[in-house]
């Protein structure tokens, strides 16, 4: 029995079987690393986190890595956000973590993949696969993607989610901490120390109320405040106090009104 299905939907129910929430990817890049070599992929397991779990990039390609650099590659993701839920499947459909982003695509690349080497082996060495951990905390699996040796392509394929529809084009990003710095006191004395939590509330309405930049045709710039953190006593004035701010930019330039 090979190690990965040849079924783009029992391969779909398989990966997602493994739990690859952020920080746990390991298990399910040894599997895929495995099957692919199995298949007569050319495996090379980058190491991107130092923390002793596997948690490695993996890039496949028909000949040996570094020896070609391939034109198309077929990219996606391993983690998860959390958390897990188990995967339930029913005559017409999956529904589980992952199925959706981003282990449905990462099974329908691979088949695509070997379908394409298969029916037209002249283009095999072409053809590659990239999937990176990381992409959905800091993105450092895709940033240290680009020290792999042999990997230069001119067509990137990228398997997110996307309504089923074709995207050619993808908003920015950009992570923002909002460090706020106050003076520590007692409550009931406000002349006594300054709150940083009520001078970043102030800040992160700021954020909620600006008019960020608008495009017709590419969307609008939209933003998350994702995590708050500060204070250390609900009697206390906040001596720190922070917020974790995630933008998707339409357009750098016209976010920091520089063009």
């Amino acid at each position: 029995m090979p190690i990965l299905s040849t079924d783009v939907v029992d391969l779909t129910q398989q990966l997602c079987t493994i739990d690859s929430v952020s920080g746990k990817e390991g298990e399910i890049v040894d599997v895929v690393a495995k099957g692919l070599e199995e298949q007569g992929w050319h495996v090379h397991r980058q190491k991107v986190y130092d923390d002793g779990k596997g948690r490695d990039n993996v890039y496949a390609t028909r000949v040996p890595i570094g020896d070609h650099v391939p034109r198309l590659v077929f990219n996606s993701h391993f983690d998860t956000v959390p958390p897990l839920i188990p995967l339930k499947r029913t005559d017409d459909a999956l529904f589980g973590r992952g199925v959706n982003e981003a282990k449905g695509q990462l099974a329908a690349l691979i088949i695509a993949a070997n379908r394409l080497v298969d029916e037209r082996p002249d283009l095999a060495k072409d053809v590659a696969l990239l999937f990176v951990v990381g992409e959905e905390i800091d993105h450092a699996g895709m940033i240290k993607a680009n020290d792999l040796p042999g990997y230069g392509p001119e067509f990137l394929i990228v398997g997110e989610p996307t309504e089923m529809t074709y995207a050619s084009i993808q908003k920015g990003a950009l992570k923002v901490k909002v460090s706020v710095a106050g003076k520590a006191g007692h409550s009931g004395y406000p002349h006594a120390g300054v709150s940083a939590i009520h001078k970043l509330v102030e800040i992160l309405d700021d954020i909620m109320k600006y008019e960020w930049p608008k495009d017709a045709h590419h969307g609008d710039t939209t933003f998350n405040i994702g995590s708050i953190s500060g204070g250390q006593a609900l009697n206390a004035w906040a001596e720190k106090a922070a917020a974790g701010v995630s933008f998707l930019l339409i357009s750098l330039c016209n976010f920091l009104n520089i063009c």
